[in-house]
This record gives C-alpha cells, structure tokens and sequence, in this order.
C-alpha cells in the first residue's frame, strides 16, 4: 500500500495509550540523595589519604566517569540488560587518591555529562541514577574509611577494604535497582530475579579487582599502566562479545519461547491472543499493536496492554495504509526514541509524548498484509535498541506464519463444513426427489398392471378413471421433473426468458381448470390486465402456488389480478393456518420447508425458490404475507402496456 500522507497536528484512531511516567522512581531518587549527603556531611573527613602519593582532582575523576559511562557494555540476563560500565576503576582511584567531596562531585558531574548528552536519558531516568550513584559512592567512601584505619592503601588491608567497600555499594545498588523493577513492574518470579541480580553484583565485583589493581600500579608504578591499558583494552572488547552473544542468546530462547506458546493455538483469535501477550512479556512493552488488512474486509487494529486486557477494533483503511507504510521502512525508520522528530512515529506512539516504540512488518502471502508495533517499555531501560528491533522482526514473521497457519486452518474447516452441506443437500435432494416420484410411479404402475391383466374386466368408466390418474401422476412427475431442470438451468445461467404479453386471469383460470381441482374450492376473480412475461414460466409460477395452495392451504383458496401500473399482481390467498414467521423468509431457499414431512404431504422444497428466481428473471418478485388469518403469495410482473413498458424491462428478460 502507498505511505499515507498525514498532518503532524490530527491522531488516526490508531494511538491508544499514553506514556506512563515512572513517578514513583522520585522517592527512591529522594532518599538516595539525602543518604549521600547525610553520609558526606557527618560521616567521613573532608581530607584525602594522609598516606597517598598522588591527589586527583575532581575534573579528572568527572573525565572518567564520563568516559567509562560511555563505553558502558550491556550485558542481558533474563530479558533484564545490565550496564557494565567500567566505572569501578575511576571510583577505586578516587576512593584512594582523592578527597570524598571530589569524589562525589566528579562522578555527579561526568555521569551527567554522558548520561544526559550521549546517552539521552529521561530526566526521571537520569536523577534516579544520580542519586544511585551518590548512595553507592559515599557508602563505600564511609566503608572504606572505617576498614582501612590509619593503614595504607597499598597493604593488603587497603586491598580487602576497596574491595568490601566498592563490592557493598554494588550490592547495595543492585537491591535498589531491583526494588525500583518491582515497584514499575509488579514482583517477578524469584526464577527471573535471582539469576539475574547474582549475575550483575558478580560482573561488577570482577571489575572491582581490577580497579584495586589499577590503583596498586598507581601507587607503586605509574609506567605500569601502559601494560594494563592494552590488558584492560582486550578485557572490555571479550566483555562486548560476550554481551553481543548473551543477547542473542537470550533472543533465541525468546522465539523458541515464542513459538512454544502459538504453536498450541489453532484459531486465528487464540494465536493473535498467544502472539501479542507474549511480545509484551518478551519485550516489556506497554501495549503491543496488530493491524491486519485483509482485502474486502475493514482493517482490524488487536491491542495488547501489559496489564492482559485485549481490544479489537476497525480503524479506517488510511490509518491501516499509514501504519503499514511504516512497518516498510528501513530498521532506522521504524524505532521511535524520546528524540525522534518523524510525525508519523509521534503519531504511532502517543504524539507529543514520544515514548519509545518499534514497528515490523508481517510477511504474509496472498490478500493479507499486517504490521507489530511494541509501543512503550516498563523498567529501568526505557527505550528499545536496535536488537530489540531484530527480535521484533522475528517474532513479527513467527507470528504472520502462524496467523497463515492458523486462517488456513480456518478456511480448510470452513470449505469441509460446506463440502459436508453439499454432500447432505444432495443426500437430501436425492432422498426428497425418490419420495416424490415414488407416490406418482407408484399410481401409475398400479393403474397399468390392472389395464394391462385386467383391463376387459371393468366397464369403460373405470378404465377411463384409471387412464386419468394415471395422466395425473404422470403430470406430476413431468411437473417435478421440469422443476428439476428449470433449477440446474437457473444455477448454469442458461435459463432463457420468452417474454410477450399474458392474460394473467385467463392464465390462473386455464391452471386451475387443467388441475382439476373441485369446484367451489377455488375463485378467480379481479383486473383484465396483462404482465409482460414468459407464459410457460408463469403458468409454472402459478401450478407451484396451487400444489403449496393444495398440501398446506385452508378449505378456501382466491385468485386475485389486480392492475396498478407499472406492475400487475397476482395474489394466491388460503385460509389456512400460514407460515410461521421465522420460516417466512426460509421457504423461498432450496430444499427448505415448513411442514414437517410426518404431518403433512412430503415436498421437494423447490417449488416457491423456483418460483422466486423465475419471478425475478421476469423483472418482478414473489413474496409471502399472513394478514387477518389469510396467507398469500404476491407475484408481481410487469405490466404490458405498449406504450409504456417499464425501463429496465427488456435489460431483464434475457437468458439468466
């Protein structure tokens, strides 16, 4: 479909939910912040280290904190990422080397400096972290202090007391963190926390030992560093392929989980339930949206919330286009960021909130086209990445299979559901038409063997009463049959229509005369005028009305015409008990009845839809009404007045 073109200031049907702000992340920040400044102020000397060689300042601590903030390396454990920053070596260094307020200041200043400019974090985001920063350097300042005593740094009670100190602080941090994912998030199952809080406390105690180190060399030989410059180089270019493999890892167990849940779906709602709840789990999102577009068919928008609830709904066919459009694009034109500019992104995701969003198309064949977008992220990590993007994308096009899979199955039930009807209407067309020729066949066989054994034994008067039943059931079976014919002509549309001008109460008078039936029983009686029509098909019309007339009428049965250009009417009324109302639209379908064939005479059920359809080939209709304990059959033809002929008349009556 072609991209949409849209105005930056109007919000298409499909943007639904808002960015929820993380308001409940400003007490954690608060008292963070007020625990750093008590510990700052009451708990530890102003001075640095009596016995250290060196003093750093607080710019050049700020310079690498900055520095290691930004070559953090993101490590996933669980779905969870965790952020190794290196910001363990310049804490260690400042621990030793520098006064606590310097310390303090100089990784406030360098974490903001990368945190709010190259990293683009929220401000909600960027003051919760501040303040965890603050916490964890002034609680390991006041260990540190209180462990090492008087004693140098370079002894090994300097060694244990870095260490305990930085490694208290992690943990500290790292119960924080978990704390704030539990206030945002709901509590997880122990299953999912534990692994990952060992997992980021034991990768930050590692780079802990090689602070200590850092700092040792520092103390004894400054030349030292060089070496461990090119060692530290090579340790954090392992710790960047290890985290590219743990997340595609981690991305692999995500579809394996993926499609271990929607392959036990088989209906099309049951798989976009499956599908969609599981990309909120696998990708934390707020709200997962799926716009599917199927030609014929208005485009559905299926909406999952985090919280289980489900929508469906119709949206318009140029938001479906819009959406699509986007799902087209490049991998860079489908994340939307809090800095993205792109309207469409805005729109997509909530408009001028600009939370984070991502959008993959699904590859379906066929009339299908459809498009996933994960809008919105719970937790710390509040943006999604550009491996975020690619699991999208296979999760998107697992799911557009298995939405094949599932409308396949569907339609393959749907075409055996019909192939049965088919098969039973058959069954049934097969039994109806040997009952109605068994009662003619039947006579006439009985009637002829008494002819042929028989036949001088009865005076002329009851061979000719036999000769004539057995001209009626003959008739009988010829009307049948002819019924037969006109239906599988009408269904091949090689039914040809006569049209000429039709008596229509003569007509009615010929039918009833022909029927025999007896006298009093049946009244003719209105206008002189003519329809426009096919005789043949309408003294059809009229039998099949009389034989329903007969089976299932009253005692009395009327024959109406009545002229009211451009239309004449013809009206069959019986006083009989009528058509219940349910079935009154039913019994002009194929093989349909009202009667149930243990109380009443057994019928075909083609008479009245063949009647219907060669009333409509005609230009008119038939239909039924039961008024003031009266049924009638109206059949309405054209009326043939030369000089007035309705328009449309002669379009009509050509061969079907």
């Amino acid at each position: 479909m072609a991209q949409h073109a849209r105005h930056a200031g109007v919000r298409p049907a499909v943007t639904i939910l808002n960015w929820r702000l993380p308001a409940s992340l400003w007490p954690f920040t608060a008292t963070m912040a007020a625990i750093a400044g008590v510990l700052l102020f009451t708990a530890v000397p102003a001075a640095a280290l009596s016995s250290s060689p060196l003093r750093i300042p607080w710019w050049a601590l700020a310079l690498g904190f900055a520095v290691t903030e930004a070559t953090h390396i993101r490590i996933p454990v669980h779905r969870d990422a965790h952020s190794i920053s290196l910001s363990e070596i310049p804490l260690l260094m400042g621990f030793v080397f520098a006064a606590p307020a310097a310390l303090l200041a100089g990784r406030l200043v360098g974490s903001f400096v990368t945190l709010a400019t190259y990293r683009k974090q929220r401000p909600v985001k960027l003051a919760f972290n501040l303040g965890l920063f603050a916490m964890e350097t002034m609680v390991g300042v006041v260990l540190f202090r209180f462990l090492i005593g008087s004693a140098p740094a370079s002894e090994p009670r300097g060694w244990v007391a870095a260490i305990v100190a930085t490694t208290v602080g992690i943990v500290l941090s790292a119960s924080t963190i978990n704390a704030a994912v539990t206030v945002l998030r709901g509590r997880r199952p122990r299953g999912e926390t534990l692994p990952s809080f060992v997992a980021g406390v034991l990768i930050s105690v590692g780079m802990t030992f090689v602070g200590t180190l850092c700092y040792l060399i520092v103390w004894h030989d400054p030349q030292a560093l060089a070496v461990l410059g090119g060692a530290m180089a090579m340790f954090y270019l392992l710790l960047r392929v290890y985290g590219s493999l743990t997340e595609r890892h981690d991305d692999l167990r995500a579809v394996y989980s993926f499609a271990n849940v929607t392959s036990m779906h088989l209906g099309v709602g049951d798989v976009q339930k499956a599908s969609l709840a599981e990309v909120v789990r696998l990708l934390r999102a707020e709200s997962v949206k799926l716009v599917l577009v199927t030609a014929g068919e208005p485009p559905l928008l299926v909406t999952m919330h985090d919280d289980g609830s489900l929508t469906r709904q119709v949206v318009a066919e140029e938001d479906a286009a819009w959406v699509l459009a986007i799902a087209g694009r490049d991998p860079r034109g489908r994340r939307a960021s809090p800095g993205c500019t792109d309207p469409g992104l805005n729109q997509i995701v909530g408009g001028a909130n600009r939370h984070c969003a991502i959008v993959s198309p699904l590859a379906m064949s066929g009339d299908l086209e459809g498009a996933m977008a994960a809008i919105g992220r719970v937790g710390p990590e509040r943006e999604y990445s550009a491996e975020d993007l690619e699991l999208l994308d296979a999760l998107a096009s697992h799911a557009a299979l298995t939405l094949e899979r599932a409308l396949t199955v569907e339609r393959l039930t749907e075409e055996i559901v019909a192939k049965q009807e088919i098969i039973r209407s058959k069954d049934q067309l097969i039994a109806a038409v040997s009952h109605e020729l068994r009662t003619p066949l039947t006579g006439i066989l009985g009637f002829s063997e008494l002819l042929v054994e028989s036949g001088a034994d009865f005076d002329a008067d009851d061979r000719d009463g036999m000769l004539r039943a057995v001209a009626a059931d003959a008739l009988d079976m010829s009307n049948l049959v002819e019924d037969l014919l006109t239906a599988a002509r009408a269904r091949m549309g090689v039914l040809a229509i006569e049209a000429q001008p039709v008596a229509l109460r003569e007509l009615a008078r010929t039918v009833v005369e022909h029927r025999g039936t007896p006298a009093g029983r049946v009244v003719v009686f209105g206008d002189s005028g003519a329809a426009y029509a096919d005789p043949a098909r309408v003294r059809q019309i009229l039998r099949n009305l009389m034989v329903n007339a007969e089976r299932y009428g009253g005692d009395r049965v009327e024959i109406r015409v009545e002229a009211d250009a451009p239309f004449v009417t013809l009206r069959v009324c019986d006083d009989g008990p009528g058509v219940e109302p349910s079935m009154q639209q039913r019994i002009f379908d194929a093989y349909e009845s009202a009667h149930r064939p243990e109380t009443q005479p057994g019928s075909l059920g083609l008479g009245l839809a063949i009647s219907r359809t060669l009333a409509r080939m005609m230009g008119g209709d038939l239909t039924y009404s039961h008024v003031d304990g009266w049924s009638s059959f109206e059949l309405r033809l054209p009326a043939a007045a030369a000089q007035a002929r309705p328009a449309g008349v002669d379009s009509l009556l050509r061969t079907a």
